[in-house]
């Protein structure tokens, strides 16, 4: 693999992380970040780094392209959901049958409502973590959207539940809505 040639590339798989945005409709922004497809992006460099051959005729951005934009989809797919994806299938298939092999794999890629909610609650709580909320931000905001085990009615009850003052627990809502909606904007 050739470390120089992954390092001359990341900014390359930045700016194709944040225009590949355009695929995701606008009420569905919040769910995926360009954070996220740059690293799905840095997976397909990383792939492409690994086959390319020094002296091919391609350049390796063009051969490494498919790769990068293949797992990007990928993981445009799994949050957000093939159906939701501003993207024509012709131009899916080509992403994803020169991105990582056959076409079926990305196309049958679990959508996030298809896993259980067990599993959907650890993907959750990663990815608000990388929002930068803490353990009780994190309980609070699942709790409060009605995610995982700790779904709650009302703020009194989640107080009573997490043995905290009813001030606190809106306190902490109000921080990690900011956080969720900075990261997200």
């Amino acid at each position: 693999m050739n470390n120089k040639l992954i390092e001359e590339n990341l900014e390359y798989v930045r700016r194709m992380a944040f225009k590949s945005m355009k695929y995701v409709p606008d009420e569905k922004k919040g769910m995926v970040s360009s954070d996220d497809l740059f690293s799905a992006g840095c997976v397909g460099l990383i792939e492409a780094a690994k086959r390319y051959k020094t002296g091919w005729a391609a350049k390796f951005t063009t051969y490494a392209y498919n790769w990068i934009k293949g797992k990007m989809i990928k993981e445009l797919i799994f949050y957000i959901g093939k159906d939701a994806l501003l993207i024509n299938d012709e131009e899916l298939e080509r992403y994803a049958s020169k991105g990582f092999g056959e076409a079926n794999e990305v196309l049958s890629y679990p959508e996030i409502s298809s896993i259980p909610e067990e599993e959907q609650v650890k993907i959750i709580r990663r990815k608000l973590k990388v929002f930068g909320l803490t353990d009780d931000e994190m309980r609070v905001f699942l709790a409060i959207n009605g995610i995982g085990c700790d779904k709650v009615t009302n703020l009194t009850a989640l107080a009573r539940e997490i043995k905290k003052r009813e001030f606190e627990i809106r306190r902490i809502k109000q921080r990690a809505e900011e956080k969720v909606k900075k990261a997200t904007s």
